[in-house]
């Protein structure tokens, strides 16, 4: 179990042993819903590759709706 303190919230989740990998994929709009489900699977984890917007992008940002905050992510960049 985890216990997230936000903005005066308190959020007990239980996070899953599950992965997701975002590769190449274009939209930002749809980056950001499927961070938005990863956060409510409890998703432990997601990586980013390619040219998949990052979580800093405007419109991932709007379409998260703030639950990008609470999914942990990592870059991979070609060649590394």
């Amino acid at each position: 179990m985890i216990t997230i303190f936000h903005e005066d919230r308190k959020h007990t989740i239980r996070q899953l042993p599950y992965e997701v990998i975002l590769d190449n994929i274009r939209s930002a709009y749809n980056v950001g819903a499927i961070l938005r489900n990863c956060d409510a699977f409890g998703c432990s984890h997601a990586h980013l590759t390619g040219i998949t917007p990052r979580p800093e992008h405007e419109k991932v940002k709007k379409t998260a709706k703030q639950t990008d905050e609470f999914v942990p992510y990592s870059l991979w960049v070609n060649g590394e």
